[in-house]
Formats: C-alpha cells, sequence, structure tokens
C-alpha cells in the first residue's frame, strides 16, 4: 500500500511539473526532490521579481470625474480617458467627453452632482468654484486634486507632469512633454523664419452684445507671442470691452478669434458690419483667423501644436488661403 501511495505522490508532482513546464516557469524531471524543489525556486522567483518590478495600480481601475477643459484633455492624453465617469460642460475635447459631459461648468460646481457619480478621484483647477464644494467631497472620502490654472508654458507642464503622477501614467506624461517641447520648437522655427510678422489682435465673442478685446498677460496675448508675431493692444491688461476706439488704436493687420466666437459674429461678413472693425485692413481684406477655443487658450496638451500652426497663419510674408478663417 505505501508503494501505490509512494507512486501516486510521485505522479501528482509529475502532473504539476508539466503543467508549470507548459507555462513556461520551470523545468522538471521524473524525480520527486528535483521537482518539489523547481517548484519553490520559481515561487521564490516570482515573488522577488514583484518586490523589484511593484505593478501600480491602473487609472482605469479609477473613477475620474475632471472638472475643466484643460485638465480633462490632458487625462485624455495621458491614455485615462476609460477612468472618467463624468466631465463639466467646458470639456469639449476630445469628442468621447461627449456623451459624459453631464455636470455644469467647473466655476459652478455642485458637490452632490459630482459625488452622484460615485467618483474615486476628482480632478480640476484652482479656478473651479466654490472651494466649500471640494470640502464636502474631500469630507465624503473622494481625493480631490486642484491644479494651477495658470495659463504658461510652465503652469501646462506643471498640470501634465502632476495629472501623470496622480494617474501612474509618468511614462505617459514624459512623452507628452516631449512631444510639447518639439512642438513648440517648431513653433520657434517657424517665427525665426518669417520676415513679416503680423500685428494681431484677439478677440473674444458671445454674439454681438459680448465682445472684448485681449490685453497683455492673458492666454490670448501669450499664445500670440509664442507664434511670434505682434501682440495689440498691448497697453491694456486681461480682456477689456471691445470699443471701436480701441481697435482704431491697435490697427491690427490680422484678427485672431475662436471658431465659435466668430461663428456668433456671423462669420467674417458679420465683423464687417461692426464699427471700428469694419474700417480695419484685417477685416477690409479678410485677414481673420480662427482656431477652436481649448486649442487656442487651454494651454494643454495641444500648446506646441497650436503655437507651431499659428505661426504660420500669423506670418503675413507666408499668406495663403490657409491663413483665413476656418
Amino acid at each position: 500500500m505505501s508503494m501505490v501511495n509512494d507512486m501516486t505522490r510521485k505522479g501528482l508532482i509529475w502532473s504539476a511539473c508539466l503543467v508549470l513546464l507548459g507555462a513556461g516557469m520551470l523545468g522538471c524531471d521524473k524525480s520527486a526532490p528535483a521537482s518539489e524543489k523547481g517548484v519553490e525556486q520559481g515561487a521564490e522567483a516570482s515573488a522577488e521579481a514583484a518586490k523589484e518590478n511593484p505593478v501600480e495600480e491602473p487609472a482605469e481601475k479609477q473613477r475620474i470625474v475632471s472638472l475643466g477643459g484643460t485638465v480633462t484633455e490632458i487625462v485624455y492624453a495621458l491614455g485615462a480617458g476609460d477612468a472618467v465617469v463624468a466631465v463639466d460642460k467646458s470639456s469639449v475635447y476630445p469628442e468621447a467627453t461627449e456623451e459624459l459631459r453631464t455636470l455644469d461648468l467647473f466655476r459652478t460646481v455642485s458637490a452632490e452632482a459630482v459625488l452622484s457619480h460615485e467618483p474615486t478621484l476628482v480632478v480640476a483647477t484652482d479656478a473651479a468654484n466654490p472651494d466649500g464644494a471640494f470640502e464636502r467631497i474631500e469630507k465624503a472620502g473622494v481625493k480631490v486634486l486642484r491644479l494651477t490654472a495658470d495659463e504658461t508654458v510652465d503652469a501646462a507642464k506643471a498640470r501634465i507632469s502632476k495629472l501623470g503622477e496622480a494617474l501612474g501614467k509618468e511614462g505617459a506624461a514624459k512623452e507628452l512633454l516631449a512631444t510639447l517641447d518639439a512642438e513648440l520648437a517648431e513653433a520657434k522655427s517657424v517665427a525665426e523664419a518669417c520676415d513679416k510678422p503680423a500685428k494681431a489682435l484677439f478677440m473674444y465673442a458671445r454674439g454681438r452684445g459680448t465682445t472684448f478685446v485681449a490685453g497683455k498677460d492673458t492666454s490670448a496675448s501669450r499664445m500670440i507671442e509664442l507664434a511670434g508675431a505682434t501682440h495689440v493692444p498691448g497697453n491694456i491688461e486681461g480682456f477689456k470691452p471691445m470699443t471701436a476706439e480701441a481697435v482704431l488704436e491697435a490697427n491690427p493687420d490680422t484678427v485672431l478669434m475662436t471658431g465659435s466666437g466668430l461663428k456668433s459674429m456671423g462669420g467674417v461678413e458679420g465683423l464687417r458690419g461692426v464699427k471700428g472693425l469694419s474700417e480695419t485692413a484685417a477685416v477690409e481684406e479678410g485677414r481673420v483667423v480662427t482656431m477652436g477655443d481649448l486649442e487656442l487658450l487651454g494651454f494643454g496638451p495641444r500648446t506646441g501644436q497650436a503655437a507651431a500652426k499659428l505661426a504660420k497663419k500669423l506670418c503675413l510674408d507666408e499668406a495663403q488661403a490657409s491663413n483665413a478663417a476656418e
């Protein structure tokens, strides 16, 4: 009987070895002691490898609520879009956000609405309001990551890096930053090769009753400067209501707008009916350049790409049909 038991035990060990051999984990022979030793060695090796290469919890296991178009775009650019369960109305890029756009603008955050999506992480900038809503979200046990809302290249890089860390996407963040730097370098190269950079006026519009011009230290003025063009008017700060006198004094040879802003004004023909603008060479000759809102003003992953594109559009010695409004 003992002989039968011994043979049975050896048979079971040999079967286990065959399974492990098929998985490519170790080699076996017919002797029971060697097999047992191989199993132990394989287990020890696996445990050691796990210690040296800890597996980070993927972002996909999280449930992310993103508040703000720029941070949402970064989350998707890092490859964590599958973990997003809700975004706010300013998150219009990429197209995958359309069905998730269930929350109000980041400036009017509702803690209850956010928590209804059962998030494990909420990401936003410090421009999101009110602060009390975020306090209630944190008290509910949900992690909140607040990032800078500054509209500069350095701030864009900081947002990408910090989100990469929070989502376990450090490698993707490094690649994204490398691409951003390369595209900014391309924009600089295009700008330096331009003999006649435009004098550009950025006009923000939401219909004829809501029109502003961008002064210095704004997202628009910084993008114009990244593109190597001259920003006008440079004697005001922030966004100010547009007046005919201010436009005529600036005397731009190119008007820069967002695509949605130009549409709200009735296109280029609509601008020709606006006092002050209609008398500029820019509008008379149809030199109106448009780009997407987030692409142009968001200071997110596409900032370098936008600067390179804008550098070509704002170079008058290379003016082509592509420089006109899109």
